[in-house]
């Protein structure tokens, strides 16, 4: 790493010296949140989304600077972390993993945030017990229980929920049940209806390809079996459809058309913990299996894409002595499928894949300041492609990282930590004019990572230095898929917390800067891979006008870059500075009533997020392609009732 890089990191980890030490009350003490130690970690709570009304994944993650989303509406999101695409991460729900592409251009998730309790989001590989082929990080969606709406003592309880978007006349409902059944199974059921028109962007025009139909049905079932075991069984299903561009992510024009488009996944895991008080057996299982279609009538035809995904995580944790091991198998089937549906004449197109892992995970307290965690994992690939080839690819990840509590304040930590991802399957919309090198290699990603934790009084700082490499990167040359080169991602990332009794603060920077073979990607060329994200700045404010009202403002800025090169030639990422506000209050007089007003883009800014494809409309033969250009000024309305 840069030398500056170094001296930003001493910087961080000694300012806190100088804070202030009145006597306010203290945030949480910084504890070592789990056992990982080797790679960032965050915890999102529904709080964090609920308050401004989220809707998507961009909204979900609008207060992390070293997550980017972009795509300009839901079914097109694509995730950014540290600058690389969520291809190249880990990204589950309730421990159901959700691999593969159907189409490039086109996102893999679509949530309902309503339905999440938790979301875990952890950069860089990390520790063994990640998952196979965790490159750039992780991501695991967790959904609620019937608990998280059942208050003490209570058998019965439910949410329901109106709400209005003024920049597509978008309207939702949702309607959330949760029940005891009795003293030791609960269950929650919710329904959510989405109906919104074409969306504006800040110059105020309709984008076409934007309107949407959405609907999200969930259900789970918690039991406690008996005193140590503890079942969940989960389904949930969400479906979007629409007239979207035939490259959803790209505005519309002559040659990029609307077309009807339908997304529909459907996700079941089932959740398993047996924990008898015992140092030596707190065993978890995890089966899941997901499917996810699109249908699309384009000018080829009306085409059917799918993935399905399942497999199962069985791992245990002993304590001996000193050391905390968790160790396991897990194992993962992905198959990918293109159906001509008014074509029999066609054949199916497919690919099969699978991965199996075994794992092992120490997590070591040489003193009570000093935690050691060393671990590996060997993973193995098999992929039976379209060309009938099959590709095998085995490998070793270890890692080794140190944390050490300098005081009760103030915390150090750092390592480095590896990942292997062998070929899986290919976008299911090009199955049938893409083909795999037979020579093609396994990828292989190196994480190193320098961080400080420090907390005085009611201020907390979070300061890390990090950099990934991906060696022989995987991408479409000419229609084949082949190694290309090495993919680079590094920087930093800070955030300065405070909190008193009524107002708390959060301000945050990430800077990473994603580079392949020495040259910044773009998200034209390097679908898949990463792309190039300017320095992102986070600032959130909270107050409490009473004990009832609660107001904050919200504001994310990202700085331009300029003359990215691409393969048609240099195009510019403007900056942009967008804010939001809102206020929450629960009417005294109705109980259970709470209505929240959020204002989104409060400027009307104009802007296409980073992590969307640029502009490239200045350039001969490419007018008209751009990346679709996110909302613009966004009134939310909503009142929820919880009875």
């Amino acid at each position: 790493m840069h030398l500056r890089y170094s001296l930003l990191a001493l910087a961080v980890a000694t300012s806190g010296q100088t804070l202030a030490e009145e006597a306010v009350p203290e945030l949480e003490k910084i504890e070592v949140v789990g056992k990982r130690i080797t790679a960032e970690r965050l915890i999102l709570t529904d709080d964090d989304w609920q308050k401004r009304q989220a809707q998507d994944l961009e909204d979900l993650f609008a207060d992390q600077a070293a997550l980017s989303v972009g795509g300009g509406l839901g079914v097109a999101q694509k995730i950014y972390l540290n600058g690389i695409e969520d291809l190249l991460l880990n990204v589950s729900i309730d421990g159901a993993v959700q691999s593969g592409s159907m189409f490039h251009h086109i996102g893999r998730l679509t949530l309902e945030p309503e339905l999440l309790r938790q979301v875990e989001v952890q950069a860089g590989p990390g520790d063994a017990t990640q998952g196979a082929g965790a490159l750039g990080g992780s991501i695991d969606f967790i959904t609620k229980d019937a608990s998280d709406l059942l208050l003490p003592g209570q058998r019965f309880a439910g949410l329901a929920k109106a709400a209005y978007s003024s920049v597509n006349d978008g309207q939702k409902y949702n309607l959330t049940l949760a029940g005891m059944l009795n003293d030791n199974w609960g269950l929650i059921g919710s329904f959510s209806d989405v109906d919104s028109k074409l969306s504006k962007d800040g110059a105020g025009t309709k984008q076409q390809g934007t309107a949407a139909e959405q609907q999200f049905g969930f259900a789970k079932l918690t039991g406690q079996l008996s005193q140590h075991q503890v079942l969940r069984l989960s389904y949930e299903r969400a479906t979007d459809e629409g007239l979207r561009a035939q490259r959803p992510n790209w505005q519309v024009s002559s040659w990029n058309a609307v077309y009807p488009l339908k997304t529909e996944r459907s996700t079941t895991a089932i959740n398993y913990q047996f924990n008898p008080d015992s140092a030596l057996v707190d065993l978890k299982l995890a089966l899941f299996h997901s499917d996810t279609q699109l249908q699309q009538d384009a000018r080829f035809g009306l085409y059917q894409g799918e993935i399905k995904n399942q497999g199962f995580d069985l791992r245990n944790n002993s304590r001996l002595g000193s050391h905390q091991l968790e160790y396991g198998v897990d194992y993962r089937h992905e198959e990918t499928g293109l159906t001509a549906l008014n074509d029999p004449t066609v054949p199916r197109e497919g690919e099969k894949a699978r991965v199996m892992g075994v794992f092992l995970q120490d997590y070591w307290d040489l003193t009570t300041r000093l935690r050691l965690n060393a671990g590996a994992r060997f993973d193995d690939y098999k992929v039976d492609d379209m060309q009938q080839q099959q590709l095998t690819s085995d490998g070793v990840s270890p890692n080794l990282g140190l944390s050490w509590q300098h005081s009760e304040n103030w915390r150090l930590y750092g390592g480095y930590s590896s990942a292997l991802r062998g070929r899986l399957t290919t976008n299911s919309f090009v199955l049938d004019t893409r083909s795999n090198s037979p020579d093609l290699q396994a990828e292989k990603a190196h994480h190193w990572q320098l961080g400080s934790e420090f907390r005085r009084g009611n201020w907390q700082l979070n300061a890390n230095l990090f950099q990934t490499d991906i060696d022989k990167a995987i991408s479409e040359v000419r229609r084949v898929y082949q190694n290309i080169g090495d993919v680079e991602t590094k920087g930093y990332n800070v955030q300065l917390r405070y909190r008193q009794q009524d107002f708390s603060a959060q301000a945050s920077v990430n800077q990473a800067r994603a580079r392949l073979n020495g040259e910044r990607m773009n998200g034209y060329d390097h679908g898949a891979l990463g792309t190039t994200l300017g320095r992102t700045w986070v600032l959130r404010l909270e107050y409490a006008l009473s004990d009832t009202l609660l107001t904050g403002w919200g504001s994310r800025a990202v700085e331009g870059e300029k003359d990215i090169p691409t393969s048609a030639g240099l195009v510019q990422q403007p900056g942009y500075a967008v804010h939001d506000a809102f206020i929450r209050w629960p009417p005294a007089q109705l109980d259970g009533l709470t209505l929240n007003l959020t204002l989104r883009n409060l400027f009307d800014k104009f802007y296409r997020d980073h992590a969307t494809v640029a502009d490239f409309s200045q350039i001969p033969d490419y007018e008209g392609l751009a990346g679709l250009p996110e909302a613009g000024r966004d009134l939310r309305l909503e009142a929820r009732w919880q009875f």
